[in-house]
């Protein structure tokens, strides 16, 4: 759904025909220059290549994405992989990656879910984009 109602800011990657990774994210209706991004996946064979930097980067790229400033995600503590690619990509553009509490344990109930951090990777430029991951 999300990649039918927001596709210019959703990517899947193909290799051989199937499906190896994909990001579905959105602009948050307050957040005009802010990729949120909802969901990332990148298949066990093709992880650590740079596969989700290369999505990433995609949308980011794309001409009527071109003035975003900032990327944010919410993960939970325990997604070491997540934290990783986006301390990583934060990194590679020079720029800000913060962590803050968004929804803490008991917005879930009884449930043993996790709570999720809101991360916030930027400002960054577009020409900085670029001249990271050209």
């Amino acid at each position: 759904m999300l990649c039918h109602h927001f596709s210019e800011t959703c990517v899947v990657a193909k290799q051989n025909s199937q499906v190896v990774g994909f990001i579905t994210g959105y602009v948050p209706p307050k957040e005009k220059k802010t990729l949120f991004v909802w969901q990332a996946a990148v298949s066990p064979k093709l992880r650590g290549k740079g596969l989700a930097a290369k999505m990433l980067y995609s949308i980011l790229q794309r001409e009527n994405l071109r003035n975003f400033e900032f990327v944010e995600a919410t993960l939970a503590p325990s997604n070491k992989s997540s934290y990783s690619f986006l301390i990583s990509f934060a990194n590679d553009l020079g720029t800000n990656f913060t962590k803050s509490p968004l929804f803490t344990k008991d917005k879930f109930g009884e449930s043993k879910h996790e709570e999720e951090e809101l991360i916030r990777i930027g400002p960054f430029k577009t020409q900085k984009l670029v001249e990271v991951f050209a």
